[in-house]
């Protein structure tokens, strides 16, 4: 059932890629793994982005901040962040690793537990369109 999730994932971006392709591209599928490539303002490669859909039936997404070709983790002063109204980050740095403090990804749901996963995975909000362009929305390309 996850490869087949996983699947029907893979499909919905690449239908959706070529609207977003000046921001980002899919650089990799291999299951469970997605990668992209976020191009900062320019145009320019900039930052790699890896979905984990291991289990994408029943948990959301890991989702990893990379170099662009996807062998090193970034560190905080790497990944500009783009600040909510009350001006706070939600790419957040705990236990030495970047995470999106995003609903409908992983990290945020196990940090959140009183937000699950279970509530949210059906809906528009976590289809995995939805994931991305918010994820992607929370790193300010222009400082790339």
């Amino acid at each position: 059932m996850a490869k087949r999730k996983f699947e029907v994932a893979v499909k919905e971006l690449r239908t959706i890629n070529p609207k977003y392709s000046d921001i980002w591209i899919i650089d990799k599928v291999q299951f469970p793994f997605i990668r992209l490539i976020i191009k900062n303002s320019s145009g320019q490669p900039s930052i790699g982005i890896l979905f984990n859909l291991r289990n994408y039936d029943y948990l959301p997404p890991l989702v990893k901040l990379m170099d662009t070709s996807f062998r090193r983790l970034l560190n905080p002063g790497e990944v500009p962040c783009v600040l909510d109204e009350e001006g706070r980050p939600h790419i957040v740095h705990s236990d030495n690793v970047l995470w999106f403090c995003e609903v409908g990804t992983f990290e945020y749901h196990s940090f959140y537990k009183e937000d699950p996963w279970e509530l949210v995975r059906n809906t528009d909000k976590c289809n995995i369109s939805s994931i991305v362009e918010r994820t992607i929305n929370l790193i300010d390309r222009a400082k790339l």
